[in-house]
């Protein structure tokens, strides 16, 4: 007995059936139910051929899902039909609103499906089709077309092309022209940070990088298990006051590269220190207090008198701090003092590339937030398990869990930056190393600076700004050598008559040089040149 395939069992009561050839697009065939099985079977083998002519992400494809207002990212094994006959004003529409769209995507515009369907309104208006007006109505529908462009139509848009919601990534979008200085400093930045690290100038083990970070008591992303269909979801959450606080992250770098002692700044209206029933004395934490718990200029020159945090080199060498041109970070006569007294030289990044070239912005802070995170919703059940509420729930209040306090905070941002200094990659690197490698601000782990260690985003800017890196880098290669001053003869340090185009030996020597060779034969540095 034959076989009887589905897709011959579908076109049963057809004599003949027009099938377009899967290899051929343009060639048509009339086949016979027998001839029919016999091309299926052959194009079911041949899929993987097939299939393998469209990339993975023509392969990716969005469809409305069932719940109201989301929709679901889907894997096709197999290759799309002509699906649903569309109108020829929607056929005639499609690609202009499309051109539109990635016009003004490109430009910034931030959209929604509310502006995309303006944007096809405005379209339509303006396309001066001698048939497809805004007010034109088609036979199968009374209604005008600039009316059927609908969140519907939208939606249906929106799956032809394959559009999506997409988060916000990296900072917001700037010029053209603001983009290309932001990289042409960043490969400036690390042309000199290659040339001192090669000359010697750089010590990988005296170099660290500090930047803040918020938190908030209740910090979660807002979602929480529930079964489908739910039409109220609810949890638990801890009073807060509307409080934040602010941790400081140090990394610093070398072969023992680690997360430094965090120093967190709590809100405190008249900036007591330290805080009544809160003593600054939990291991691997310190605190300090301002009135929006955000830094200022006092307190980070407290932060740098903190022992705690920083300490001199126990070589006496100078050490070297990386950190953003933020307005707080502004010198000051106490920072200075402060700074001085531990031997810090701090130097600022460019402006506007923290994200690219900052250790702490590349994914320190984001892995302490989430051990931090981690802890917090532990803790949260631990409160719910021991009845933590605030106030009594049965008059009717809030409900919400007690507040843990401000020291059990302290011990948290201890734990959290503990638990991201035991981690490990699968070469037994910790985040710290790796991130300071990457950003250009320790040696590989060959021993060398090379390009090759930066994260792939640095190296296409070195690559297409190849020439100032490597002016940079030579630039900042020169080692600076005490200045010998040379014997020069009376008689050639003051000629009869100078040409114009030639200057005379003894005027090319600094003035404090000749002044020296007067004296004596000593060196003179340059830094007193």
């Amino acid at each position: 007995m034959a076989f009887a395939s589905p897709l011959a069992s579908l076109f049963a009561n057809v004599a003949a059936v027009p099938v377009v050839n899967p290899i051929l697009e343009d060639e048509e065939l009339v086949l016979s139910e027998e001839e029919l099985e016999v091309v299926g079977t052959k194009v079911w083998n041949q899929r993987e051929d097939i299939l393998a002519r469209i990339t993975k992400e023509e392969r990716r494809y969005t469809v409305s899902n069932t719940q109201h207002n989301q929709r679901q990212v889907v894997h096709f094994k197999a290759t799309t039909g002509r699906g649903r006959i569309r109108m020829a004003w929607t056929q005639f529409l499609y690609p202009l609103v499309r051109d539109e769209f990635e016009r003004l995507r490109n430009a910034g515009v931030k959209f929604s499906p509310g502006v995309l369907r303006s944007v096809a309104k405005a379209v339509l208006c303006g396309a001066n089709h001698p048939q497809f007006t805004p007010q034109t109505v088609m036979p199968d529908c009374p209604t005008p077309l600039i009316e059927r462009i609908n969140s519907r139509w939208i939606q249906s848009f929106q799956e032809h092309f394959n559009i999506v919601h997409r988060a916000q990534t990296g900072k917001l979008m700037v010029s053209q022209a603001k983009q290309e200085q932001i990289e042409r400093s960043v490969a400036v930045h690390l042309g000199m940070l290659a040339g001192q690290f090669q000359s010697g100038q750089l010590d990988e083990n005296l170099i660290e990088n500090i930047d803040e970070t918020h938190f908030v008591i209740n910090m979660d992303n807002g979602k929480t298990l529930g079964f489908r269909g739910d039409n109220h979801v609810k949890y638990a959450d801890v009073v807060s006051g509307g409080q934040g606080m602010i941790m400081v992250v140090k990394v610093t770098g070398g072969v023992h590269a680690r997360i430094g002692t965090p120093f967190m700044i709590f809100a405190n209206q008249d900036c007591n220190y330290p805080i009544g029933n809160v003593p600054d004395n939990v291991p691997g934490v310190a605190y300090r207090t301002t009135k929006k718990a955000f830094i200022t200029s006092a307190c980070l020159a407290e932060y740098y008198r903190e022992r705690r945090c920083n300490r001199p080199d126990s070589q006496g060498r100078k050490i070297t701090q990386w950190l953003d041109n933020a307005p707080e970070h502004t010198r000051t006569a106490a920072i200075d003092q402060a700074l001085a007294e531990i031997n810090y030289d701090v130097r600022s990044l460019p402006e506007n590339v923290t994200h690219l070239i900052q250790p702490c912005d590349s994914f320190i802070i984001s892995k302490i937030k989430d051990a931090w995170t981690r802890r917090w919703e532990l803790k949260k059940v631990d409160l719910i398990k021991s009845n933590q509420w605030q106030g009594d729930r049965t008059r009717g209040t809030s409900g919400a869990l007690k507040n843990p306090g401000q020291r059990y905070f302290l011990k948290l941002a201890a734990d959290s930056v503990a638990d991201v200094n035991s981690q490990r990659n699968e070469i037994d690197l910790s985040y710290a190393r790796k991130v300071m490698i990457r950003c250009g601000l320790s040696l590989n782990v060959t021993g060398a600076w090379e390009e090759r260690q930066l994260n792939p985003e640095l190296q296409n800017i070195i690559q297409q700004y190849r020439t100032e890196f490597e002016a940079s880098k030579q630039h900042h290669s020169v080692v600076a050598v005490p200045l010998v001053a040379p014997v020069i003869p009376v008689a050639e340090a003051t000629p009869a008559s100078p040409s114009f185009n030639t200057v005379p030996a003894a005027s090319r020597i600094p003035r404090l040089a000749r002044h020296a060779n007067a004296q004596s034969s000593r060196f003179v540095p340059d830094s007193q040149v």
